[in-house]
C-alpha cells in the first residue's frame, strides 16, 4: 500500500483478491455500495477459484484415448510434458507454467504399433486405391497413410505389410499416433480440441486403451488349420502341410507360428491355393514365422494344403510339439470373400493320443479304424483323402456299444498314401495298395 504497487489507497475498507499458488492479485475491488461491492468479490473469487476443466481426446469413433503424452507450453516459452494414463487431464495438472491468456497444446503417442492393424485393412486400402469400395470418411486416408507422404498409394500396404509380418517394429516416417490438429491454443479455462487417428487402422477397430485392438467383426464361424503332426527325423527336409478345415471363399489371411529354432529351420514357404503368394507374404525371425496374404478371391475346399513350409529338421521329433500357433500380438485369422472374419482354429492329427490307430498299415482290400475309448452309440463319418485334399472315399458307421473299431472297405484303385478323417478330425495316413 506504502509503495503503490497495486494502485492508489483510498482508505478504508479496502477489498484485495489474490489467487491461490501464483500470488495474483485483484486490487481494491470496489463497486458503487456495500452491496455492489460484494457482489464484485462473489465474481472475482468465483473466477479465481474456478475448477479448471477436466478434458480428454476422442477418437473418431467417439471413444476416449488413453496412454498418450500431452505437452502444453507457452508460445516461444517454457513447457510442461505429462502422461495421462487414464484419459482424463487438466491444465492443473502441468505445474511451472506462467499465467497467461494462453497456451499451446500438443499430444504425442508412438506406441500400440500392431494395435488394430491388420491384414483386412490392406483389403481395404487397396479397394480404395483401385476404386473397388472408396473411403467413405477423411480420416481414413490420414490412417492408410503409412509412410507420411500425404497420398495413399500402394507403397503404404508395402508399408504397413512389414509392419504385421514383424519386419518393422514400428513405421519408420510417422508416429503409431497422429491428431487432427497437430496442435491446438487454448485458454486455461478450456479444452483442446484433438482426434486421435491410429496409423494402419482404416476400419477403425483400434483399442484406445490399450495395445490389443478391438475384435473384428465376426460372424461366430471358425475356419480350422488341420496341422499334420508327422515325425521329422533330424537332417532330413521335409514339406509340412497347413490344410483348410472347412470350404470357402476368401480374401485373405494372416497368422503367425513360433517355433524352436533349434528344432528346425524353415526353407521355404509356398502356397498354390492363395493366388498371388510370394517371398512378400512371409517372414522368418527368431523363431517366428508370420504370414499376411491379400490378393483375388481364394476358393478353399476342406482339407486343401493351403499352406506348405520346406523344412530342414536340426532334430527328430514331431511337428506339433515344434509349431505352435501364436494369437497375440498377430490374430490368427481368415478374411471372407463375404467381408466377414473368421479366427484360426489350430488342430493337430489326432493319431493315438486320441486312442484312434489305423490298422494293417500298410493295407489292401480293407483296413480297422479303432476308435477312440467310450465312442459308441453315436455316428461317425470316416473319410479318405487324397493329396491334392480331395475326398475319394467316405464311409458312414453307426457305432454301439462294445464296438471298437470300423472295417473299411474303400473302392480306391489307385495306390498312394490318403488321410484318414474321423468326423472332420486327422487320425493318420494309411498306405494303400489297392483294392
Amino acid at each position: 500500500y506504502e509503495s503503490g504497487q497495486f494502485g492508489p489507497f483510498y482508505g478504508t475498507p479496502t477489498f484485495v483478491v489474490i489467487k491461490p499458488g501464483t500470488g495474483e492479485v485483484v486490487f481494491d475491488v470496489r463497486g458503487s455500495g456495500p452491496a455492489a461491492t460484494m457482489n464484485l468479490l462473489s465474481q472475482e473469487i468465483a473466477q479465481l477459484l474456478q475448477v479448471l476443466p477436466k478434458c480428454h481426446i476422442n477418437t473418431y469413433q467417439n471413444d476416449t484415448l488413453q496412454n498418450y503424452a500431452m505437452t502444453v507450453s507457452v508460445p516461444g516459452g517454457v513447457s510442461a510434458t505429462r502422461q495421462i494414463t487414464d484419459g482424463d487431464f487438466s491444465l492443473e495438472d502441468f505445474s511451472g507454467l506462467p499465467n497467461i491468456p494462453f497456451y499451446q497444446a500438443v499430444p504425442a503417442k508412438n506406441n500400440d504399433q500392431l494395435n488394430g492393424v491388420s491384414t483386412l485393412d490392406l483389403l481395404q486400402i487397396n479397394k480404395q486405391i483401385l476404386g473397388i469400395e472408396p473411403f467413405l470418411y477423411p480420416w481414413q486416408f490420414v490412417a492408410g497413410d503409412a509412410n507420411g507422404s500425404g497420398t495413399l498409394t500402394t507403397f503404404d500396404i508395402i508399408e504397413l505389410r512389414k509392419l504385421i509380418l514383424g519386419v518393422y517394429d514400428s513405421l519408420p516416417n510417422v508416429n503409431s499416433w497422429v491428431f487432427s490438429p497437430p496442435m491446438d491454443t487454448i485458454s486455461p479455462l478450456e479444452c483442446p480440441v484433438f482426434y486421435a487417428i491410429k496409423k494402419g487402422d482404416v476400419n477403425g477397430n483400434a483399442d484406445p486403451a490399450g495395445a490389443t485392438g478391438n475384435a473384428e467383426d465376426r460372424n461366430g464361424s471358425r475356419l480350422p488349420v488341420l496341422l499334420e503332426n508327422s515325425w521329422m527325423e533330424a537332417g532330413a527336409i521335409n514339406r509340412i502341410h497347413l490344410r483348410a478345415g472347412a470350404s470357402g471363399t476368401y480374401q485373405g489371411l494372416q497368422l503367425a507360428l513360433r517355433f524352436d529354432p533349434d528344432a528346425f529351420q524353415i526353407l521355404r514357404v509356398e502356397s498354390d491355393r492363395l493366388p498371388g503368394f510370394g517371398p512378400e507374404a512371409w517372414h522368418v525371425a527368431a523363431g517366428r514365422l508370420a504370414l499376411c496374404w491379400f490378393d483375388e478371391v481364394a476358393t478353399l475346399t476342406n482339407f486343401d494344403p493351403v499352406i506348405t513350409l520346406e523344412v530342414r529338421a536340426l532334430r527328430s521329433g514331431r511337428v506339433g510339439e515344434m509349431l505352435v500357433l501364436e494369437q497375440a500380438p498377430l490374430r490368427a485369422e481368415a478374411y471372407r470373400a463375404d467381408g466377414q472374419t473368421e479366427p484360426l482354429e489350430w488342430q493337430e492329427e489326432q493319431g493315438a493320443e486320441a486312442g484312434m490307430s489305423i490298422r494293417p498299415n500298410p493295407a489292401k482290400g480293407s483296413f480297422f479304424v479303432k476308435m477312440p475309448p467310450g465312442a459308441v452309440d453315436s455316428r461317425v463319418v470316416i473319410q479318405m483323402i487324397d493329396g491334392l485334399g480331395q475326398v475319394v472315399y467316405e464311409q458312414v458307421a453307426a457305432l454301439s456299444a462294445g464296438s471298437e473299431q470300423v472295417e473299411m472297405r474303400p473302392a480306391v484303385g489307385g495306390e498312394g498314401v490318403y488321410w484318414v478323417v474321423v468326423d472332420g478330425v486327422v487320425t493318420g495316413k494309411v498306405v494303400w495298395t489297392g483294392e
